[in-house]
């Protein structure tokens, strides 16, 4: 993770011609990564956490749960980026927060993450109660076009206590409470309801590239590494298409059967 963050920097800073090439170029190897047993919530604590979580944040458990959602993603959304009418929640910026700087609208992490979100019921529930009340616009810094940054009044779905866009920090501790409450380990972020969507993808029988597409990873070969271990069934599928397709007959291993 750290190396991804240092690469995307190296190469920001060619792109502005502030070094003539990165030196994360440079072949580099990184050693394999130990994923470890992923801790995925039951669908009891998703509620729960929803719940315990202030009003006006209680429905980022559903869009990183239901949609599989960055936290950036999610507190960059405005009202026109969600679609009831189609079912649709269209993912273009997310909010980013700079050290020295009020959080700021800009790109999304990669091209394939601007994306269209298929809305479950469960969410587009979440997202209409959550809206009831309107939605005030706040001013906020938009950089999503690098070579045009705005300074403009967005409609953000989430906004801090004051109005304001809701800072990553300030969420990591309000959610911390309700993480521990609901008997999460420590160190459990949002970000572990977006495994939680991307597993029940998988369990219920979704290709490797219809996930990669949903959660909005560059290629497949990441979302393949990611959840390798969650396709077990893809190997006793493999096994049984040859079996089904060689298993009936004699091979040359085969002792011959004695006909007398």
């Amino acid at each position: 993770m750290v190396y991804t963050y240092l690469s995307s920097m190296f190469a920001m800073a060619v792109r502005d011609r502030l070094i003539s090439a990165s030196p994360c170029d440079k072949g580099i190897r990184l050693p394999p990564v130990s994923r470890g047993s992923r801790v995925l919530p039951t669908a009891e604590q998703v509620h729960d956490l929803a719940r315990l979580l202030p009003a006006r944040l209680a429905a980022t458990v559903y869009l990183a749960a239901g949609c599989g959602l960055r936290l950036g993603e999610i507190l960059g959304l405005e009202v026109d980026d969600i679609d009831f009418d189609v079912r649709e929640v269209h993912v273009r910026r997310q909010l980013k927060v700079l050290k020295g700087r009020q959080p700021f609208l800009g790109p999304v992490k990669t091209s394939t993450s601007a994306r269209t979100v298929e809305l479950p019921d469960v969410v587009a529930v979440a997202l209409r109660q959550h809206l009831a009340d309107g939605c005030d616009a706040v001013e906020v810094d938009d950089d999503t076009d690098r070579r045009r940054p705005v300074r403009r009044a967005a409609r953000l779905l989430f906004k801090g206590v004051g109005g304001e866009p809701v800072n990553a920090a300030t969420f990591s501790r309000t959610w911390a409470s309700a993480r521990e409450a609901v008997g999460l380990p420590a160190r459990w972020g949002i970000h572990g309801l977006r495994h939680y969507y991307a597993t029940v993808l998988i369990h219920a029988g979704a290709s490797v590239k219809t996930v990669q597409l949903a959660l909005g990873h560059s290629t497949p070969t990441i979302t393949l590494n990611t959840y390798v271990h969650e396709w077990p069934d893809v190997l006793d599928r493999t096994r049984l298409l040859i079996d089904g397709a060689l298993g009936q007959h004699e091979t040359a291993a085969t002792p011959a059967v004695s006909r007398a």
